[in-house]
């Protein structure tokens, strides 16, 4: 479904399958998505209209749009339903993919239902789309909610301290479900009349549900989502709103922190990870804390040896768990493609043996490459072409946040720690992992 051929909108459904901390429901969307793909190409003329699974699931463009923020969430039960099987479905793993993966993860970074991204945003200030004010009561004669805003009788939204007021546009009232939302100059309460009291200059709305005793206070960029218009304003939706997933809906996904080290250097437990374009990170193995550009204090790690050996196991060395800590950083080895360079003879000379030990290579392909006898002395200052040694599973060095650590893809590769119940391994290597789908 997924590779550099074939690149279409399902890629949102492979990103939040790898990235997902919960293995079921990887494993639930895996199969999910492969039998609903299926099903569409093994019709003639889709009824739907639809050529992905994605746009399937979600029913994009269609009046009846799904709130897909529940399905993703529902798919982490064990009684998610599941269309029934009818082949088998695999995870493929090449080694190239670690590299890429925070790529990966921004294909289920962005939010469907907002128009705008966390990208968007100057930055990277983003306003509150939607503030929650719940458990509405008659006090006095203000509507008090349970975070300690209120709705005074003037018709003022008062905040926590009571000292300020949070200005709106205008109240809105939802309180059927599948009517639109409507305008209000007045909100009636539990024997209350509180007027609305807009304030033009304000870009924020309120809505208020009086069914569910809440009040929202909508920023205008969720005011003109997705989101708003076809699950609270155009078409109430109770159902939807009652969703737990329905509170986080319209917040902005940021990209998971990973990062893999080019080259290490390091001198007894401290090891800096040097990235292209100067970016380091500077970590203490005895002592668990690291230093990480742009942050003032360093951070806690734990600290992971998955290495494999010569046959391609993973042998595991016992973690050094840090207690707080919201980082890791992996030690394992992978292929890695060693291309051909010069190098310049010392001021005491080398015989090319010599050379050639030094750099790992056969004397005879040295001496081949350059024109050489084997038995022949380099003086300083000469240049000897080192030739490609092509692919050899060198040390390589991961950072990274921990609800990446937990993602099915590092649990999968790096620690080959996936539910046997769920996935079945079919080849491990440092080359790469197969798993089969169980569920």
């Amino acid at each position: 479904f997924t590779s550099p051929a074939h690149q279409t909108v399902d890629n949102f459904l492979t990103s939040e399958i790898l990235r997902s901390t919960s293995q079921l429901k990887a494993a639930n969307l895996c199969r999910l998505k492969a039998e609903t793909y299926v099903k569409l190409h093994d019709e003639e003329t889709p009824a739907s209209g639809y050529s992905t699974a994605v746009q399937a699931l979600f029913k994009d463009g269609s009046p009846d749009l799904s709130f897909y923020p529940s399905l993703l969430a529902d798919a982490a039960k064990p009684d998610f339903a599941l269309p029934a099987k009818t082949r088998d479905v695999y995870l493929f793993f090449p080694f190239e993919i670690l590299r890429i993966f925070p790529t990966i993860m921004g294909f289920s970074t962005r939010n469907l239902f907002m128009a705008k991204q966390l990208h968007q945003y100057p930055g990277g200030r983003v306003p509150k789309p939607v503030t929650f004010l719940r458990g509405a009561r008659r006090q006095g004669r203000s509507i008090a909610f349970d975070n300690g805003f209120s709705l005074d009788h003037r018709g003022v939204l008062l905040t926590k301290s009571r000292t300020s007021a949070a200005p709106y546009r205008e109240i809105l009232v939802a309180d059927s479900s599948g009517d639109s939302a409507r305008k209000v100059q007045f909100v009636d309460f539990d024997g209350l009349r509180i007027p609305s009291k807009p304030d033009r200059a304000s870009p924020q709305r309120l809505l208020f549900l009086p069914e569910q005793g809440d009040l929202l206070l909508l920023s205008s960029d969720f005011f003109r989502s997705t989101l708003a218009k076809r699950f609270l304003l155009d078409r109430f939706d109770k159902e939807v709103y009652a969703h737990p997933a329905f509170a986080g809906s319209a917040n902005l996904r940021r990209s998971g922190y990973m990062t893999q080290a080019d080259w290490t250097t390091g001198s007894g437990s401290k090891i800096t990870l040097s990235m292209r374009g100067g970016y380091r990170i500077q970590a203490d193995l005895k002592t668990g804390l690291a230093n990480l550009p742009g942050l003032k204090a360093p951070v806690k790690f734990s600290y992971h040896q998955c290495i494999h050996d010569s046959s391609g196991r993973l042998v595991k060395v016992p973690s050094k768990i840090v207690d707080g800590a919201r980082y890791h950083l992996i030690r394992s080895n992978l292929p890695a493609f060693l291309g051909g360079r010069t190098y310049t003879v010392p001021k005491d000379g080398m015989t090319l043996r010599q050379i050639a030990a030094a750099h790992g290579s056969k004397p005879e392909m040295l001496a081949s490459e350059n024109s050489l006898e084997l038995e022949d002395t380099l003086q300083a200052g000469e240049t000897v072409e080192i030739p490609s040694r092509g692919y050899k599973v060198i040390p390589a060095w991961f950072f990274m946040a921990d609800e990446i650590f937990k993602s099915l893809l590092v649990q999968g590769f790096l620690m080959e720690n996936l539910d046997p119940e769920l996935f079945q391994p079919v080849y491990r290597t440092s080359w790469g992992k197969v798993y089969r789908v169980l569920r």
